[in-house]
């Protein structure tokens, strides 16, 4: 069906941004620069950054694993 197929390409799509380091390097200096403006907390700040750091060591663990051919 050619909204399966639609679907899982959107699918690996959103994947491959969600795991690509410029994304979510980008995501931390805009986060930084919310912070820096005031438009949001400490709190929020640490909360979000924890989320991208994981994302980013999630990153890293799934390209490693890739590149030794375990997955």
């Amino acid at each position: 069906m050619l909204i399966g197929w639609v679907l899982r390409q959107l699918l690996a799509e959103a994947e491959r941004i969600a795991r690509d380091p410029a994304v979510i390097r980008d995501e931390l200096s805009r986060l930084e620069a919310e912070l820096s403006a005031g438009r949001i907390s400490e709190e929020e700040f640490d909360q979000r950054e924890d989320e991208l750091l994981d994302r980013m060591e999630e990153t890293r663990r799934y390209t490693n694993g890739y590149t030794n051919g375990t997955l």
